[in-house]
């Protein structure tokens, strides 16, 4: 369910860890970029509360929460060296990435929280509801969190 919603929407996964996995949206139109973030998100929490309702009674309900950050991230190959070896890997970095994360790790209850940046490119074909202003862990400044509500369109902008 989580990779037809990323592939459709044009996003990337670029990396699992745990239960959690970090998409990339990488359109060069960033309310575009952002638009298909929302589209995956929801389509994603809708999937899994359809799938969670239909084995409600093999499994305790399944709860996905969803953190959103738009902005510019350092993408491509690092090296990880140690006395036990190295080891490259392809992944995101910057400031964002550590953004993005800690607002997922503010959601609940299968929500999808975002940074202002992202409801700010988002607003005009989406609700938003404004959670208030959070300080958040390794980030020097604090950030107006949204919460993205699932009432998203089905037809993207420029359909």
């Amino acid at each position: 369910v989580f990779m037809d919603a990323i592939h459709t929407n044009n996003g990337d996964v670029n990396e699992t860890a745990g239960d959690g996995l970090m998409v990339l949206f990488l359109n060069e139109d960033k309310r575009q970029n952002a638009l298909d973030a929302a589209r995956t998100a929801l389509s994603i929490q809708k999937e899994t509360s359809r799938i969670g309702h239909e084995m409600l009674s093999l499994y305790r309900p399944l709860n996905i929460h969803m953190g959103i950050h738009s902005g510019r991230a350092l993408v491509g190959a690092a090296k990880f060296s140690s006395i036990t070896g190295s080891r490259w890997t392809y992944t995101a970095r910057g400031n964002i990435v550590n953004v993005a994360s800690r607002i997922g790790s503010l959601a609940t209850g299968s929500s999808i929280l975002m940074s202002n940046v992202t409801a700010d490119r988002v607003s005009r074909h989406n609700s938003v509801k404004p959670m208030g202003t959070f300080k958040l862990k390794n980030v020097t400044d604090e950030i107006e969190i949204f919460k993205l509500l699932p009432d998203f369109r089905t037809r993207s902008p420029r359909s």
